[in-house]
């Protein structure tokens, strides 16, 4: 795992090395291996280190004297062989780190360069002789990349706190737009971080800057629907193929892997295609399953955790999730109103197990239930006049309301994809303000919602539109970053195999003919990948809610945040209404579980907010 910084000047006389050296210092933790740097005479970068493998030992910020170009960056390579074998890359220096691999891209194919890399990347590099930054982010956003447009020039980073390092945030600088969109839950702009001089570079985009200015660019774009489509068995075939190529790259390390494994279809996979990896492979360092589990509650998924650890060869450890959440407040974290532990921040004990094993890796199966989704494939049936065939499968194994809102959605299928997104999107209603909201978030709710981003694209399907506006949309941004910056904080680096950018461009491939669902929305990736499952796995329909366990995490965690909504200053004033925040906290404390799911959900996060301004302003 890597953090990296790089500052660049329009002008001279700017000290970017200690600029550099400020930024990487910003990070709240001590990079284990090390820091090296480089500098030109306009720019500087440094890259802080947690060695993986052995090839990490030798990354390091680059200065290219002949070519002119700085390079940096925190980067994660998955077809190193393809991408060496493009480059001619001889075989005496193909050992080499993946950010060296990614500089040689750089150098060949410059601006086209993210579009050649399979992996989770962010980088920057600064051209002295054009005066221009080129920093690219990976297809999904499995590596964070921020950036602040400064006076005399501009600073990249991988945390927001880097940025703190060089001006501490003040009250004004807040962005009331992106503390709504995390107070309501809506999706908002991903470029938008809780501070208004802070951007975030969006997933599968590239950021070009110079002394006019920055401009975005999104370089990930739909792929090409092929004109002779596979049979349905043999794409069920190449997904196998893809998928256990996208695990075993995902294996790369040189210490102790953890991965989760939490029951469902995609982290027990994961799983069973890693231990194939490990059985023909038996040197690899170990692999532990570690696991939450909810005993008690219609949720838990012990009996599923438990046929994949009969099947596999690994070990395992356990923790109860609401056991592991604490009584004491747990501290907040500075980069965002998140506790650092239990509600809001998730458990932490799946990084605890990591460290005490010298584990650097986590393997999770986020991601997997959006890229088997056949989103929008009944419009598809409706637009093709195969109604019988819609109407069937919106009804099969749903009851009542479901299937009508399936139907309903379906009936979109007579407008071409990217209309029917457009107009839906605007005809949705949206709900009225909750009454808690302070005036300052009153104001940004008032302003109209972000519009969805429809790409100038000759759509093919509605599938095709719904897969790709689903896996790019703010808030499966929201949740894969909340998972990195889970690991980021201890150290760990999280991968994901199912959002691995090979997979996704496979599903978007499938024709829509081929993803009818006969009773299962997911069938294709059930239909290629549950055969390698054990037989329990079968009869599997779905999963219950975890609602009753959010609820009695909270119960656990209220006490503790009680007194930042109950007493002392309200430096939320601007962002909560406090009279109603105490009702509420009273309602949850008096009545439990019998008060309103929401209460239960949005006490915690305003505990959460006050607690975080308090550190960051007082």
């Amino acid at each position: 795992m890597f953090v990296f910084s790089l500052s660049a000047g329009f002008e001279h006389g700017v000290s970017h090395a200690a600029r550099a050296r400020t930024l990487l210092d910003g990070f709240p933790l001590t990079p284990a291996d090390g820091v090296r740097e480089a500098a030109c005479p306009r720019a500087a970068a440094g890259v802080g280190r947690w060695v993986v493998s052995r090839r990490d030992a030798h990354v390091e910020p680059t200065w290219d004297a002949d070519a002119r170009v700085l390079f940096a960056g925190d980067v994660r390579l998955y077809n190193r062989p393809e991408v060496a074998t493009e480059l001619g890359v001889p075989a005496a220096e193909r050992d080499c780190s993946d950010l060296e691999l990614a500089r040689r891209a750089f150098l060949r194919w410059r601006q086209d360069t993210p579009g050649h890399l399979v992996g989770d990347f962010a980088f920057a590099a600064w051209d002295e002789g054009t005066g221009t930054l080129f920093a690219a982010r990976d297809q999904i956003g499995m590596r964070p990349l921020y950036f602040q447009v400064l006076p005399d020039g501009i600073v990249v980073a991988s945390d927001v706190r880097q940025m703190h390092a060089l001006r501490g945030p003040t009250f004004a600088d807040l962005d009331p737009r992106r503390l709504l969109d995390w107070c309501a839950g809506l999706g908002g702009d991903v470029r938008r971080t809780y501070f208004r001089n802070i951007h975030r570079l969006r997933p599968g985009h590239v950021l070009i800057g110079d002394a006019r200015g920055v401009d975005e660019r999104r370089y990930w774009l739909p792929p090409p629907v092929p004109a002779s489509p596979r049979s349905y068995d043999e794409n069920c075939a190449r997904l196998r193929e893809i998928f256990a190529r996208c695990v075993r790259d995902r294996l790369d390390s040189d210490r102790p892997i953890v991965a989760h494994s939490s029951g469902g279809f995609d982290s027990s996979t994961i799983l069973v295609a890693a231990d194939r990896v490990y059985r023909h492979e038996p040197g690899r360092p170990p692999l532990l399953m570690v696991s939450g589990i909810t005993p008690g509650f219609a949720c838990d998924e012990s009996g599923y955790m438990d046929a994949v650890a009969a099947a596999v060869t690994f070990q395992g450890r356990r923790w109860n999730i609401v056991d592991e959440t604490p009584t004491t407040f747990p501290g907040v974290s500075r980069a965002g109103p998140v506790l650092r532990r239990g509600l809001a921040g998730g458990g932490r004990r799946d990084l605890e197990i990591a460290h005490e094993i010298g584990a650097r890796v986590l393997l999770t199966g986020i991601g997997g239930d959006d890229v088997w989704f056949a989103h929008g494939v009944l419009r598809d049936f409706v637009r093709h006049g195969r109604l019988i065939t819609a109407v069937g499968d919106a009804f099969r194994g749903s009851q009542g309301l479901g299937g009508v809102r399936r139907l309903l959605d379906a009936g979109w299928g007579l407008l071409p994809p990217a209309t029917a997104a457009r107009l839906a999107g605007r005809l949705s209603p949206r709900p009225a303000p909750p009454e808690w909201l302070g005036p300052a978030l009153r104001a940004a709710y008032a302003v109209a919602d972000d519009p969805p981003e429809i790409l100038d694209v000759d759509w093919p399907s509605h599938l095709y539109h719904s897969l790709w506006a689903q896996l790019t949309h703010p808030q499966a941004s929201a949740v894969i970053e909340a998972m990195v910056e889970h690991g980021l904080d201890d150290a760990i680096e999280v991968r994901a195999p199912c959002l691995d950018v090979r997979l996704i461009d496979h599903m978007l491939s499938i024709p829509w003919q081929q993803r009818q669902p006969r009773g299962h929305f997911r069938r294709t990736g059930r239909d290629a990948l549950g055969p390698m499952l054990p037989p329990v796995f079968r009869g599997r329909s779905g999963q219950q809610g975890w609602g009753a366990v959010v609820e009695a995490a909270a119960l656990r965690v209220i006490p503790a945040l009680a007194p930042f909504i109950d007493s002392g200053p309200w430096l939320s004033a601007p962002f909560i209404d406090r009279g109603i925040a105490r009702a509420m906290l009273r309602d949850l404390l008096a009545n439990g579980t019998r008060t309103a799911p929401e209460t239960c959900l949005i006490v915690p996060e305003i505990g959460a907010l006050e607690a975080w301004l308090r550190d960051l302003f007082l």
